[in-house]
């Protein structure tokens, strides 16, 4: 009994201690036997419930075990205490025994353990887990009061770019940086959650009107769009922001916080760094875009995908020298579903790499029988950015020629500046090997993104694609005129074939043609059509001008404010 480590007391009948061992002595201090009785050991319980039960425990037969507070020297102390009647030879009540155990540790353990499941282990801050739990009792006070309740998700911009760049540590100590930021902002009342990567939630149980929550919302987003100081650099991060309000947008839990994601969501593909508040359109649109996804996979191993080619031809000449591939769905329901309406979605949703390849493959098996039959010189494929952040273009062009016994220099990718301002050394080598087998390589849509224009110089490109929206305005605009000029010089400079997009009118036709440019795409050299009616000829060359049309010819392009001598 000495040597053992835990609090040991042996009581008489009536409760006075009649041994204490030395550990419960350096535990409680001495016990005046004096004070005597039940309360010599009753005194030493503060908790009132507890003393209860301990003094009833000492009044009846058998064994009483209880964990419970008592007053040791350095303040109250959690115990497990358990109690065994001693009994005589003859049966009679000879006293009892206390055996304590200090459980302090094993509770400070059990509240870490508490903390660690509801808190994000970075931030500190209150996980998932914790905020759905709070997300419900709000809802329900809510509810039951008549009040309304906010739930703001905020989700920072950029973050994974810091993460590529920085390092995983200057990830983390923005994630950290930018939890202060919202601590500091909260109004009271309200609670500070990290549910994950780089979202963050706010719950504002409290909420007045709308006004204070956009107020709330404009000044997290000013705090967030400020520099972070992150690995001795400052770092701009900003964020963006969905608010769903119950009962307003939601009437339980559950939808409060699927209709907030589905504000957050929209609120990020509509541009970032900005707030969205929830509304019924939102839903319906993610709705249909579920069911056209749902659709899509069908259509794959249906058959409802087919491509079309549209011409292109050289502007000096007539001739074709040329097709685009271009994909169109056509759904039993919806009838001819637009690429604009289903492509992005595809990119999205992960399909973007079954449809390319069948796109590719198709219009391949397509380009080689033209080739025996003498049809278009050459046949160009669209290829998606997310074809070259998650697949192998170069592999699949290089399985697909060989599979069809394609010459490579009949097939032609465009693809889009989305796909330079991806990993750059990992899609100029790609660009690399697809030029190396033989296959061209256009930019499509040029001057519309974002690429510097030392891309041109950095990546193997064969031709470029002047965008549709500057040929529309040829005619009437001089601005337009200066941009095609100077996309169409700076092409030729680099050793660049230029084809001018969506020409539609004679008028534009003259414009290019007195800019120097190589060639034409649109409904006026000819619309997308099957490709049996392109093999079968499909619009006639536009014949090559006598002579004698010159001055007819110096007459429009003086109506397009371009000299049509040569440079």
């Amino acid at each position: 009994v000495e040597s053992s480590g835990d609090p040991i007391l042996i009581l008489d009948p009536d409760g006075t201690p009649a041994f204490v061992n030395s550990a419960a002595e350096r535990l409680l201090g001495t016990l005046d036997a004096r004070g005597g009785g039940r309360g010599g050991l009753a005194r030493l319980v503060l908790d009132r419930r507890r003393r209860r039960e301990l003094l009833r425990g000492l009044g009846r037969a058998g064994t009483f075990q209880a964990e419970l507070e008592v007053l040791a020297r350095g303040g109250p102390l959690p115990v497990e205490l358990r109690v065994d009647r001693i009994l005589a030879p003859d049966g009679t009540p000879a006293g009892f025994v206390a055996i304590g155990s200090d459980v302090s540790e094993r509770r400070a353990t059990e509240q870490r353990i508490r903390h660690l499941a509801h808190h994000d282990p970075l931030t500190d801050l209150p996980n998932r887990t914790l905020f759905r739990e709070r997300v419900e009792q709000a809802a329900e006070n809510a509810l039951r009061s008549g009040g309304r309740l906010a739930l703001m998700l905020v989700d920072l911009d950029r973050f994974k770019e810091v993460n590529d760049s920085l390092g995983h540590p200057a990830g983390d100590a923005l994630l950290c940086a930018a939890a202060g930021r919202l601590r500091r902002l909260a109004p009271p009342g309200a609670l500070v959650a990290r549910l994950g990567g780089d979202e963050f939630a706010l719950l504002l149980p409290e909420l007045v009107d709308d006004g204070q929550l956009g107020a709330l919302a404009e000044r997290i987003l000013r705090s967030l769009a400020e520099p972070f100081a992150l690995a001795g650099r400052s770092v701009r991060s900003g964020a963006t922001i969905g608010v769903a309000i119950l009962p307003d947008h939601a009437p339980s839990p559950d939808g409060l916080l699927q209709h907030a994601d589905l504000a957050l969501y929209r609120a990020k593909a509509e541009g970032r760094g900005r707030l969205r508040l929830f509304d019924p359109e939102i839903a319906r649109e993610l709705c249909e875009a579920r069911e056209l996804e749902a659709d899509l996979h069908e259509a794959i191993g249906a058959g409802q995908l087919r491509l079309v080619y549209q011409p292109r031809i050289e502007i000096a000449s007539g001739r074709r020298v040329g097709a685009e591939a271009l994909l169109r769905w056509h759904h039993p329901a919806r009838g001819l579903v637009t690429p604009a309406s289903f492509v992005p979605l595809a990119e999205e949703r992960g399909l973007i790499l079954p449809i390319g390849a069948w796109v590719l493959d198709t219009a391949a098996a397509q380009a080689a029988h033209w080739v025996r039959r003498g049809g278009p010189p050459r046949v160009s494929v669209n290829l998606s950015p997310v074809q070259f952040r998650e697949g192998d273009p170069a592999e699949l062009l290089a399985a697909t020629i060989a599979r069809h016994g394609l010459p490579p220099e009949h097939l032609e990718v465009e693809i889009t500046e989305g796909v330079l301002l991806q990993d750059t050394p990992r899609v100029l080598a790609t660009l690399g090997r697809i030029r190396a087998l033989g296959v061209g390589v256009a930019l499509d849509d040029f001057g519309t993104g974002y690429a510097s224009l030392s891309y041109l110089r950095k990546f193997p490109l064969d031709r470029l694609k002047l965008d549709r929206s500057f040929v529309s305005d040829l005619e009437a605009d001089g601005s337009a005129r200066a941009v095609a000029r100077t996309v169409i010089e700076l092409g030729h400079a680099l050793g660049m074939r230029v084809t001018a997009e969506g020409v539609e009118t004679a008028g534009q036709l003259a414009c290019l043609e007195a800019l120097g440019c190589d060639e034409a795409q649109g409904y006026l050299t000819g619309r997308p059509v099957e490709a049996d009616a392109l093999s079968d000829g499909g619009p006639a060359p536009r014949p090559r001008r006598p002579r004698r049309a010159a001055v007819a010819e110096r007459a429009r392009s003086s109506a397009c404010g371009v000299s049509s001598r040569p440079p």
